[in-house]
């Protein structure tokens, strides 16, 4: 995958890095999906309600590269899950999400420059890791327009996106010790978010670094 080499490689994964996400290479990415829903899945069938959970920053791709793939894999027939965030909501993570990605056979995290600087999306990520450890659900990051070195260690703009909620979190510390929202957001939560972002950036993916 371009310069860097994820540690769980796949030999049938389309090859679509440094390239445009043209319409052979969306065929590809449903050809590839498929080919996982084929595979035994963690959830049984009576539970597992949709194919993909798709984790992406809105303001980064929902109208851009999120829409395309979006509408591509409904064309395909396959179930999405789509996290709309641009939608109103609060600062905690729903139970109806976290119950959408736990009945999702496969999460694709499309990871770009702001998606680090989003709790709602460290905490999506934070569930979706968890499934991947426990119930051995399947995992497809995509990196667009970013290195996969960039999410792995939290370097580069991705870095400076995760390190500005940081600094927003350690405000809110200061200025609100006693809150509710500070106790859920402990130095530990920290280290599980960075440990994510390594384990997901670590899994073979896909890396668009120009894309229609």
């Amino acid at each position: 995958m371009g310069k860097e080499k994820n540690s769980e490689s796949s030999s049938s994964m389309p090859n679509l890095t440094r390239g445009t996400m043209s319409a052979m290479d969306l065929r590809r990415l449903k050809r590839y999906s498929w080919e996982l829903f084929s595979g035994p899945g963690p959830i049984s069938e009576s539970v597992r309600i949709h194919d993909v959970f798709l984790s992406f920053r809105g303001v980064d791709t929902r109208s851009t590269f999120v829409s395309h793939l979006y509408t591509a894999l409904r064309n395909a027939e396959i179930k999405v899950f789509q996290d709309d965030s641009g939608l109103q909501r609060g600062d905690y993570i729903s139970t109806s999400l976290l119950r959408a990605i736990e009945e999702s056979q496969i999460s694709l995290i499309v990871f770009s420059k702001n998606y680090a600087n989003s709790k709602w999306c460290l905490d999506e990520l934070d569930k979706i890791m968890m499934c991947y450890r426990t119930i051995g659900q399947k995992v497809v990051p995509v990196f667009y327009h970013l290195e996969p070195s960039e999410v792995r260690h939290q370097t580069g703009e991705f870095g400076v996106s995760f390190q500005s909620l940081l600094d927003e979190l350690r405000l809110q510390r200061i200025m609100f010790p006693k809150s509710f929202l500070i106790k859920l957001h402990p130095t530990k939560l920290v280290q599980n978010w960075r440990e994510d972002l390594r384990q997901a950036a670590s899994i073979a993916g896909f890396e668009i670094l120009k894309s229609r």
